[in-house]
């Protein structure tokens, strides 16, 4: 490059040119990082392949050369006395012409700016040096959204993503993937419990996995196993919520509605303090109490957890009305009303057992695109 060439595009690069350049870059940094953390539970819900979200860094970070030359090419032309202050007695550059030295610039800034990038995600995704045969293993279990308006499952699975994010860096341990431990929601339930009990035994104080050993015994029609874990994530966390509702199921799945009933009644969520009335009072035969539960369960949360009270009808063996307001939970918020957690506990929920010989119910798992068999 000639001497004045040079001279003239540094020129250039002490103008605007820069500026816009850079204020271009961040703003594309900064909705690129969005679309990135959208992406990735998106990319888990509807379980696409492990590299689809790489191909979006990728395709995001050789976003950042396009954008830094779009913004030098397709900025405001300056003024004319702009270019005259910026070079005196000379005719104004034209301003859509790209030296090729410069485009080359332009695609290195680019390139210079999408790297820190690209570099957290590959570090935040590395495992360890694979861990030699043999070695200890770990899954991280997914973490349940049980709240009454059924809409945290996003930052449950944040959650028991940075878990796994954070066994991942252990020398030597081998830790399940993401999509093999998620795959635990609701499917495979003995691996799933065998699962739940290697990590109690790993860390026996750890409360969550007990929680979901008593919801998979549960599950898998042991209530009696389920009851002990679900004593013992309460001797551990007492105020925890989802164990004592665990532990309420388990008492009433082993035929003693009066002790569900009095642990359901000390539940401070009112959904689960109300379905667990209403499914105790009917097994104790006391249907006043019943219906008033279920009235108010159906007054207080009929417009936000649905599922919930399609279990109370489905015990009851109402399955008309079931089925009712399982549709109803499905439809709710373009068929989110269910969470996803709820969509694979239609396959285990022991409440929804006097159903499943309902051709229905092998309809609703066809339409959520789960398993019949």
């Amino acid at each position: 490059m000639e001497l004045p060439h040079l001279v003239h595009w540094l020129h250039e690069l002490r103008h605007r040119h820069v500026r816009r350049v850079f204020r271009a870059l961040l703003a594309y940094g900064i909705v690129a990082f969005a679309l990135v953390e959208v992406a990735e539970p998106v990319t888990h819900a509807f379980h696409l392949p492990e590299w689809t979200l790489t191909f979006v860094v990728l395709v995001l970070a050789l976003g950042f050369p396009v954008v830094a030359v779009a913004a030098w090419l397709f900025g405001p032309t300056p003024t004319a006395a702009e270019a005259t202050a910026a070079a005196p007695g000379a005719a104004a550059p034209t301003r859509r012409r790209l030296h090729p030295r410069v485009a080359l610039v332009l695609v290195g800034v680019g390139l210079l700016m999408a790297a820190p990038g690209v570099a957290y995600y590959a570090w935040r995704g590395r495992g360890t040096s694979e861990p030699a045969a043999g070695a200890p293993s770990i899954a991280v279990l997914p973490f349940a959204d049980l709240s009454s308006s059924k809409d945290q499952e996003y930052f449950a699975d944040g959650v028991a993503d940075e878990i796994l994010n954070a066994l991942a860096h252990v020398e030597g341990l081998r830790v399940a993937g993401r999509t093999s431990s998620f795959d635990f929601k609701g499917k495979r339930l003995p691996e799933a419990i065998a699962v739940a009990r290697k990590v109690t035994e790993i860390d026996p104080l750890y409360a969550w996995a007990w929680h979901f050993l008593a919801t998979y015994e549960n599950g898998i029609g042991r209530p009696d196993a389920a009851r002990e874990a679900a004593s013992r994530a309460l001797e551990i966390s007492p105020e925890h919520l989802y164990a004592a509702r665990a532990l309420g199921l388990s008492e009433l799945l082993m035929g003693k509605p009066a002790e569900a009933l009095r642990i359901f009644e000390r539940n401070v969520v009112e959904g689960t303090r109300l379905m667990g009335t209403a499914l105790a009072q009917h097994d104790l035969g006391n249907s006043g109490e019943e219906r008033s539960a279920l009235e108010a369960l159906r007054a207080r949360f009929g417009d936000r957890d649905p599922y919930e009270i399609a279990l109370v009808y489905a015990w009851r063996g109402d399955r008309d009305a079931a089925f009712e307001w399982l549709e109803r939970a499905f439809e709710l918020r373009g068929g989110r009303g269910i969470s996803r957690l709820y969509f694979r506990a239609l396959k285990y929920d022991p409440l929804l057992r006097k159903i499943r010989d309902d051709p229905r119910y092998a309809a609703l798992l066809r339409k959520m695109n789960l398993p019949v068999e």
